[in-house]
């Protein structure tokens, strides 16, 4: 069974650890890709299958302050 390992890291520590180079992301490639390629890649990946996104009609909810879990 595949044990799950869960990092936490302040905003300081990951700053840190892109500039030691430390990160597997390739963002210079990533920034490289048209709308169209990133969107065939998508259509490729059989958990966004069926996946259909309005972002134009998407909002951002914050949560209000509270009580955790209620």
């Amino acid at each position: 069974m595949k044990k799950e390992r869960i990092f936490r890291y302040s905003a300081e520590q990951l700053a840190a650890i892109r500039q030691r180079g430390e990160t597997r992301s390739n963002w210079a490639k990533a920034a490289a890709l048209t709308d169209d390629e990133i969107e065939a890649q998508i259509a490729a990946d059989p958990d966004e299958a069926g996946m259909v996104i309005d972002w134009d009609s998407a909002t951002v909810a914050m949560p209000k302050p509270g009580r955790r879990g209620a």
